[in-house]
């Protein structure tokens, strides 16, 4: 099932500058394998060494949040698989951008 994956501005660099790629999948998992497939280096930026997904990534599908067993959902056909960044909770207040910054 072909869905589309926007890809954040950061690692448009892997995606040939584009901002959504079309790839097939039956899972999430499988979506996401593609992607590397098609586009290698994503599976790097997307995952640290133990296969979770980076703790400063948050994925949606259509603007839905995922379920713990996000990686086994099923991809439907049309679906739009959505990855941001999102700031590092464990950052030092000085790292994060002055918006993101504690008061």
């Amino acid at each position: 099932m072909a869905v589309t994956v926007r890809i954040p501005t950061t690692m448009r660099p892997l995606s040939g500058g584009a901002s959504t790629v079309a790839v097939e999948g039956a899972s999430l998992r499988d979506v996401l394998a593609a992607l590397d497939a098609a586009h290698p280096g994503f599976k790097d930026r997307l995952f640290d060494a133990e296969g979770a997904l980076h703790k400063f990534l948050n994925v949606f599908v259509s603007d839905d949040g995922l379920s713990p067993a996000w990686h086994d959902q099923i991809a439907k056909a049309g679906a739009e698989l959505i990855v941001a960044h999102v700031p590092d909770a464990d950052a030092a207040p000085s790292a994060l951008p002055r918006r993101n910054r504690p008061a």
